[in-house]
């Protein structure tokens, strides 16, 4: 299949609006937006297809595959479509560098579970599963308390619980993932075929991976370390997992069209595996067979280490993050307990179930590494560690306050555009739809717009375009 044959055919199996009691959340961009757009492709059909046609030049059939699963999920499960997309930008990403018509799916040789891909990358072979988190419920909360991302010690837990609204962290469905994965890893390595494998777990998160990171390798908890918060969780047949950032970017470019770049100027499609802006992370699990730097990095992916002398919050393994200040603390059970005391009850202290928002989708906060801070302190033979612990931490929040204003302002400003081009799209939508019925269709299609989109927009209501 080419692209254009990849489209007629999305198009055959995706419903437009002629029938009300058929719903999906590709209509609009499939079909209202080139009716608006006189004939422009939707960037997210546009990414979509080319996504599925590069994986199909290596592995023919997979487009038509995709596109009825996708085709099966109602609009009100969209989410699930995102769960689809973070394998296809897996798989895309596999299928460009491993070898050669190396690539199974699902490959099983007998009863049991098995992983979704698996091909040769370096002379291994690698098999692969792919966890997509659903996290939008999440994402509407997080911001809304102190947010604890580790397990903390019982008495601190109560103590900030007792004083103010607060967001557990999600290492439980970060354990699930790894559980699943094992499993499907170990049945698939009962045969010799595969036993030799090197097999990696995939999480696709949205841009806060710190907390996938933090469940994995937080030194008081994480599941990767010898004070796993689990009694379970050796996972022995997970050799790695890299963590992909991009699913607020597939929703994004999926709702409003838009790219979020980071500020680097160029178009990066979402479901180009990841943005070059904000690489995933490999994480090699200590119980596992070593995974090779060459490996991971064909990836894209790094280790957390490159950023351990960075302030940059979603690298790190966090304890928590208070977003009234927009601020996360690290390295709180590497210090002394009265230093650990005296930072907690500073943030308690200023803690607020009121808070706002920096922004809804997007990252953008800073660290406070309280194990460096204090070392430093020692280094400089400080009077009073703690006291100087404290003070920078508090400069520290000055300046984060600084680089909040200028985010909030960022984000009005994406609220305004975003009105502006709604009011825009509304317009054009009820000039088009006065188009006389013998008159070319607004779509470009070359036939009247009687036959077209006033057949295919029947049922269509205008509410906003970001309305999937």
């Amino acid at each position: 299949m080419n692209k254009d044959d990849i489209l007629e055919y999305l198009k055959g199996k995706i419903p437009d609006y002629s029938n009300q009691q058929r719903q999906h959340a590709l209509q609009f961009s499939l079909y209202v937006y080139p009716f608006l757009m006189r004939g422009e492709q939707h960037p997210f059909i546009s990414n979509l297809v080319n996504a599925l046609f590069e994986i199909e030049e290596k592995i023919p059939g997979y487009s038509s595959k995709t596109i009825d699963w996708i085709s099966k999920i109602k609009k009100k499960h969209f989410e699930q479509m995102i769960q689809i997309l973070g394998e296809v930008g897996v798989l895309r990403k596999f299928s460009s560098i491993a070898k050669e018509h190396s690539i199974e799916l699902e490959p099983r040789k007998n009863k049991g579970k098995n992983p979704e891909f698996r091909g040769i990358l370096q002379e291994r072979y690698i098999s692969i599963e792919v966890k997509t988190a659903s996290l939008f419920e999440f994402n509407d909360n997080r911001q809304t308390g102190l947010q604890i991302t580790s397990h903390l010690d019982y008495k601190d837990y109560s103590s900030v619980k007792n004083h103010g609204k607060i967001i557990n962290p999600l290492s439980l469905k970060v354990k699930d993932y790894l559980h699943s994965a094992n499993e499907k890893f170990k049945d698939h390595k009962k045969n010799n075929e595969y036993v030799d494998d090197l097999c990696i777990l995939f999480i696709i998160w949205d841009d806060y991976i710190n907390e996938p990171l933090s469940a994995l390798i937080n030194p008081n908890s994480g599941l990767f370390t010898k004070k796993s918060f689990s009694a379970d969780s050796n996972f022995e047949n997970v050799d790695g997992v890299i963590i992909i950032r991009n699913i607020h970017q597939l929703f994004r470019n999926l709702r409003f069209g838009e790219i979020v770049d980071y500020g680097v100027k160029g178009w990066f499609d979402p479901l180009n595996f990841s943005n070059p802006s904000v690489p995933p992370i490999f994480v090699q699990n200590p119980t596992g067979k070593r995974i090779s730097k060459k490996i991971f990095e064909r990836f894209n992916a790094f280790e957390t280490d490159i950023f351990t002398k960075m302030p940059i919050a979603e690298y790190r393994p966090t304890d928590f993050v208070d977003w009234k200040t927009g601020i996360s603390v690290s390295g709180l059970y590497s210090v002394p307990s009265d230093l650990r005391e005296i930072v907690l009850e500073y943030f308690i202290r200023n803690n607020s179930s009121h808070l706002w928002r920096s922004y809804s989708d997007i990252a953008l906060f800073g660290n406070i590494d309280v194990e460096r801070i204090y070392e430093s302190a020692i280094e400089n033979n400080e009077d009073s560690p703690l006291d100087y612990a404290l003070e920078t931490i508090k400069t520290t929040l000055r300046m984060q306050q600084q680089i909040q204003r200028v985010a909030l302002e960022e984000n009005a400003v994406v609220d305004t555009r975003r009105v502006n081009l709604n009011n825009q799209f509304r317009l054009h939508y009820h000039l088009n739809k006065m188009t006389g019925p013998s008159q070319d269709c607004p779509c470009n299609s070359g036939v009247t717009y009687k036959e077209c989109c006033s057949k295919k927009l029947r049922h269509f209501h205008y509410t906003n375009y970001s309305d999937i």
